[in-house]
């Protein structure tokens, strides 16, 4: 054996280091070209590397999208190369469930399918395919399972995926199955709630369900009862909605008067049956406590009289027949003249928005109690207390304070 010289290890060393490295390389971009060839050209990964299974299974994807989705003999000789060449991956095995699928072998098709998620949880097609097969035939916990992965792995199937769902509730044989999904809190919980709530879904079925539900994390009961309060609301369920915001009141906070925090003491309880202070640019709306010998609470208004505004506002359940609006109220500062803007409180119809009441607040620096008679008729189904600004004949700033505000029959 001939030994080899000291001074020439070190330069076969770098030989081989930079041949090892060029290997490498070439892997690493044969890899690459491969990868991305096998999806945008098939046919040129075949001829870079043509026992790839990757390669074969994108040469067969392309026969199938080509023929409409019918697969064909030769796409599926490439398809049974791909499963020997790959058969660690996933895609050969989702077409080869299309295969199977359009042979009528449902049952193996799922199997393929199942496979493939198995082998990569983020294959969309495969996750789609089992939604509507698991739907189709019946098997309705396996299919709302696909939920929540289907929404995160393709954007903009939320609304087509929600409608399924709430398709669903309408078969006696699905509803426990949805019930049963939401009952573990999927992190499409709220969302769900949200979407059917905008997009139409009776308010009624979506209380019911609610219901039916154990709660949710505080967060996710907050987000889905009042998105179909509101839902009830709009569509003029008004006492519907009363019984879901009666729901959101922690314990013992149960209101005792049609006005609920009659005296602004800030009382727990979210909008429309709360008060929701919504002033205008320049004005102010906020609850303050006021001491003295006698210490209260009250809402302080400051309006700049230019335009008409609304400031603050709830609605209330009431009957229809004779009421009678009271309340206590002040001013704040010196009067800026009988034509000056000033505060005054309505009541109006819900459904139609017709005024039915209207009292001026108090000009006067001492607390002063005031009252007005109200009529409800019998198709307000309920009425919305307000708190409104009303511009004068000359420019001015009107700063009120009112409390104990009732709206009881008469």
């Amino acid at each position: 054996m001939t030994a080899i010289a000291p001074s020439r290890r070190p330069r076969i060393a770098l030989g081989a280091m930079l041949l090892v490295g060029l290997l490498l390389a070439w892997l690493s971009i044969r890899n690459a070209a491969q990868a991305l060839f096998a999806t945008v050209h098939p046919a040129y990964a075949e001829a870079f590397w043509p026992a790839s299974g990757d390669a074969l299974a994108g040469d067969a994807h392309a026969r199938i999208v080509l023929a409409g989705g019918r697969v064909d003999d030769t796409a599926r000789a490439l398809i049974r190369r791909a499963l020997v060449r790959a058969p660690d991956t996933d895609a050969p095995l989702v077409l080869a469930g299309f295969a199977a699928s359009e042979d009528g072998d449902l049952g193996r098709a799922s199997a393929l399918m199942t496979a493939a998620v198995a082998r990569n949880p983020r294959n969309d097609t495969a996750r789609y395919w089992l939604l509507d097969h698991d739907i189709r035939t019946g098997r309705y916990a396996a299919g709302l399972a696909q939920v929540g992965p289907a929404l995160r792995l393709r954007e903009g199937t939320r609304d087509s995926i929600f409608a399924l769902v709430a398709g669903l509730l309408d078969i006696p044989a699905a509803a426990p199955a949805v019930r049963a999904a939401l009952a573990t809190s999927p992190d499409w919980r709220a969302d769900f709630f949200r979407v059917r709530a905008a997009a139409g879904t009776d308010p009624a079925t979506l209380a019911a369900l609610l219901r039916a539900l154990p709660l949710a994390d505080a967060e996710t009961t907050r987000i889905e009862r009042r998105a179909v309060l509101y839902a009830a609301v709009d569509r003029g369920r008004f006492a519907l909605a009363h019984d879901l915001w009666l729901a959101l009141l922690p314990a013992g906070h149960r209101p005792t008067t049609a006005i609920y925090d009659p005296d602004f003491g800030l009382l727990p309880g979210a909008p429309p049956f709360a008060w929701n202070l919504q002033p205008p640019e320049g004005a102010s709306a906020k609850m303050i406590g006021i001491g003295g010998a006698e210490p209260r609470t009250a809402l302080a208004m400051t309006y700049p009289g230019s335009v008409p505004a609304l400031i603050a506002e709830q609605y209330a359940m009431i009957a229809p027949g004779p009421h009678r609006l009271s309340l206590q109220s002040r001013r704040i500062g010196e009067a800026d003249g009988a034509d000056g803007a000033e505060v005054v409180a309505r009541v109006r119809c819900a459904n139609d928005d017709a005024i039915l009441a209207e009292l001026p607040l108090a000009d006067r620096p001492a607390w002063t109690g005031r009252s007005i008679p109200v009529s409800a008729p019998a198709g307000c189904g309920a009425v919305r207390v307000q708190f409104a600004g009303m511009p004068g004949a000359q420019l001015s700033v009107a700063r009120v304070q009112v409390t104990a505000v009732r709206l009881e029959p008469r």
